[in-house]
């Protein structure tokens, strides 16, 4: 009978494939049939004139990394060292891809391909196209959901999320289709490979501490963020509501390993004595 650490080994290669059986062959697809403008014009020109650009904000909002964070600790490793250090390395794997890839590739962003035909919701941005980094964190979201969740509910919400979330960088006119895909690719894959780097490494109190420190660090900026998309309807209600939880789920798990660290130095003393 296979053991926890080989099914789960195998879930994260699995995973790996499909990401990139599903990903990668679209985006050559993209490029080598030059459907890329073609596709983002009619997203970009269509989907915002059927909703108006506030639900496209807040869909691209909940792709910023420090949206996110909140959302992890919520659904996915509340109270679980295990899944704790399997965010944090897959977290720290994500951004350091994502943005190695963004100025290596360092590719253009539409407005500055197809300029006035471009519709644009939030800040004009102009270079780094590739890969886009809201995706990947969206989808390095549902990555861990298909692998540490296990309910259903949560899963769906997670690969909704990610699916709508990725559409909006093309709607507000941030990225192409391939970026979009590129960076699904990315979240996806650091999602496994984060998972599998963690098997390597105990939970212990050091893995908790670090998690913690993250959760203070990404509270506090967001209690400060601005990423343009402040002024549509709805984006700093839930800007506040995710610090808000965010803090009180980042206290609570402070509390927790307090505690941890209590009971592990009383029977030092009494052993001591």
């Amino acid at each position: 009978m296979n053991s926890p650490v080989t099914i789960e080994s195998q879930q994260c290669l699995a995973l790996i494939k499909w990401a990139s059986l599903c990903c990668l062959p679209a985006i050559a697809l993209l490029w080598v049939t030059s459907s890329n403008s073609t596709v983002f014009l009619w997203i970009n020109s269509h989907f915002a004139l059927w909703t108006g650009p506030s639900p496209w904000a807040l869909l691209s909002d909940m792709g910023d990394g420090f949206f996110l964070f909140p959302l992890g600790m919520m659904l996915l490793v509340r109270n679980n060292p295990v899944k704790q250090q399997i965010l944090v390395f897959s977290v720290i794997l994500a951004a350091i891809s994502l943005q190695t890839a963004k100025y290596v590739i360092d590719l253009n962003r539409p407005v500055v391909a197809l300029r006035d035909a471009v519709n644009i919701i939030g800040p004009m941005l102009r270079s780094h196209s590739m890969p886009s980094g809201h995706t990947g964190s969206v989808f390095l979201l549902a990555g861990l959901a298909l692998l540490l969740s296990g309910r259903t509910v949560v899963t769906t919400f997670s690969l909704l999320l990610a699916i709508c979330s990725g559409l909006s960088r093309v709607v507000v006119g941030a990225h192409w289709p391939a970026d979009v895909l590129a960076g699904a690719w990315f979240g996806l894959v650091s999602a496994a490979i984060g998972q599998l780097i963690s098997h390597f490494f105990v939970a212990g109190l050091c893995i908790r501490g670090l998690y913690i420190c993250l959760c203070f660090t990404a509270t506090g900026i967001l209690f400060f963020y601005s990423n343009g998309f402040n002024r549509y309807n709805g984006a700093q209600f839930m800007q506040y509501s995710l610090f808000i939880l965010a803090l009180l789920l980042t206290v609570v798990e402070s509390l927790s390993l307090a505690r941890t660290l209590s009971s592990n130095k009383q029977p030092a003393q009494a052993t001591s004595l």
